[in-house]
C-alpha cells in the first residue's frame, strides 16, 4: 500500500519568542524534523493526521499533528483558504514580513545597507505596485476570492499578535519592523511574482562554456556540448508546432555564427573563478522520479533541495473543503500547493533553471560608458 511520507528541515514553525532572540528558542515545531532528514526518514503526511485542535472563526477547524503541521478544514473554500492564512501566519509571521519586503525592494529598511543591491534588483526586475495591481483586476473571479480568503486569514492572526506580545516573533521588534501592517492583495502578487521570476532562473553557465571554449576549441566543445542533437526529445511535442530560438536562421548561418563566437570568445579576457557574481552558491539541484508499480499506478519521490535556513522557505500545509483535499508544501505568502497530493495523484516541484539570462561582454570606454554597435 502506498502512503505520503515528508520531511521539512528543520521544522515547521519559524516563530521565536522575544526572549528566544538570545537563545534561540519559540516554538517546538522550530527544528524537530532534523532528525528524520539526517536520517533518511519521513513523516507520515497522509491526510487526517491526529492532533490539538483550534477553531479560529465559525466554520474554519486547524488540526495540529505531532510535528505542528495544519490541516485545514473549512465549511465553504473561503473559509478553508482563510484558515490557510490564519495557520501560515502563526508559522511563518516575520518570514512573511520579510518576503514582502524583500521582493517589493524594502528589506534594506529593516535589515541594513547590506541588502541595498538586493532592493535595487527587485525594484528593477520585477514589476510597480500599481501594475501588480492591474494584474490582480484580471486575475479569475475563483483565484481572486481565494486569495483574498487567505489575506483575511493572515490578517486575523497579525491582528491577535498586536494585542497579545506573547504571539508576536520577537525579530519585529529587534529589526524596527513595528508597526506591523496589514497582508495585501499585492503583497501575494509580489511573492508570486519572485517565485516565478527565480524558481526557474538561470544563465546558461554561460562563463563555464566559454572557459570551455577556449580549453578544448571548437570541434570538441561541439561534440561535448552540440546545438542540436539527433532524436533529441523536446518538451514541447512536434504535433504542437516548432518554436525555434530564432524563426528564420540556416543551419549555414548557425555554423558561421559559431565561428564568429569562438573568434570572439579567444578575444575575451575571462574573470577568474573567484571574481565571478557574488552569491554563486556553487553545484546545487533537486531531483524528481516516479516509479511504475507492479499492479499499477506510481510512486513519486522529490527532493527539491532548498538548502537549510531557519525557517525553511517552504512550510507544509493540509486543506479541506468542499470539492478540496490537497497536502503539500507552499512558500509563504501564496494560496496555492507548489508539490503534494491531494486523494489520487501526487505531483512535485523542482528548479527549471531555463536560460532566460544572457551574458554580455562589453567593451569600456571610461568609467562609465561602453562601445555600442
Amino acid at each position: 500500500m502506498r502512503q505520503a511520507g515528508s520531511v521539512l528541515p528543520p521544522g515547521q514553525s519559524g516563530f521565536v519568542s522575544a526572549a528566544g532572540l538570545t537563545s534561540g528558542t519559540g516554538s517546538p515545531h522550530l527544528q524537530d524534523q532534523t532528525s528524520l532528514f539526517l536520517n533518511f526518514d519521513f513523516k507520515p503526511s497522509g491526510f487526517g493526521q491526529p492532533g490539538a485542535t483550534e477553531e479560529p472563526k465559525a466554520g474554519v477547524k486547524i488540526v495540529r499533528d505531532k510535528f505542528g503541521m495544519p490541516a485545514v478544514t473549512g465549511a465553504t473554500e473561503a473559509d478553508a483558504w482563510f484558515g490557510a492564512g490564519y495557520a501560515v501566519a502563526q508559522d511563518r509571521m516575520f518570514q512573511l514580513e520579510l518576503f514582502r519586503r524583500a521582493t517589493q525592494g524594502r528589506l534594506a529598511e529593516i535589515l541594513g545597507k547590506d541588502y541595498v543591491d538586493d532592493d535595487i534588483v527587485a525594484r528593477r526586475d520585477y514589476y510597480t505596485g500599481p501594475e501588480l495591481d492591474a494584474f490582480i483586476a484580471k486575475a479569475r473571479p475563483d483565484l481572486l476570492r481565494r486569495t483574498e480568503a487567505y489575506r483575511d486569514g493572515i490578517n486575523a492572526w497579525f491582528a491577535e499578535a498586536r494585542l497579545d506580545p506573547s504571539k508576536l516573533p520577537g525579530e519585529f521588534a529587534a529589526v524596527g519592523a513595528l508597526p506591523i501592517p496589514d497582508w495585501t492583495l499585492r503583497d501575494s502578487a509580489s511573492v508570486g511574482v519572485f517565485l516565478a521570476r527565480t524558481v526557474p532562473s538561470g544563465d546558461g553557465l554561460e562563463l563555464d562554456n566559454a572557459r570551455a571554449l577556449k580549453g578544448l576549441g571548437s570541434r570538441i566543445f561541439d561534440k561535448l556540448l552540440p546545438l542540436r542533437v539527433p532524436g533529441q526529445v523536446g518538451t514541447v511535442p512536434p504535433e504542437n508546432g516548432a518554436f525555434p530560438g530564432r524563426p528564420g536562421r540556416t543551419r549555414k548561418q548557425e555554423q558561421k555564427a559559431y565561428v564568429q563566437s569562438r573568434k570572439f570568445v579567444d578575444g575575451l579576457h575571462l574573470p577568474a573563478r573567484d571574481q565571478e557574481l557574488a552569491g554563486s552558491s556553487g553545484i546545487g539541484g533537486s531531483n524528481m522520479w516516479a516509479v511504475k508499480g507492479a499492479a499499477g499506478g506510481a510512486t513519486l519521490f522529490n527532493g527539491p533541495q532548498l538548502g537549510y535556513s531557519i525557517p525553511e522557505l517552504f512550510v507544509e500545509l493540509e486543506v479541506h473543503g468542499p470539492g478540496l483535499d490537497v497536502r503539500g508544501f507552499t512558500a509563504p505568502g501564496v494560496p496555492v500547493i507548489g508539490l503534494g497530493h491531494n486523494g489520487k495523484v501526487a505531483w512535485g516541484l523542482t528548479s527549471g533553471l531555463s536560460d532566460e539570462d544572457d551574458l554580455y561582454a562589453e567593451e569600456l570606454k571610461g568609467e562609465e560608458s561602453y562601445e555600442f554597435k
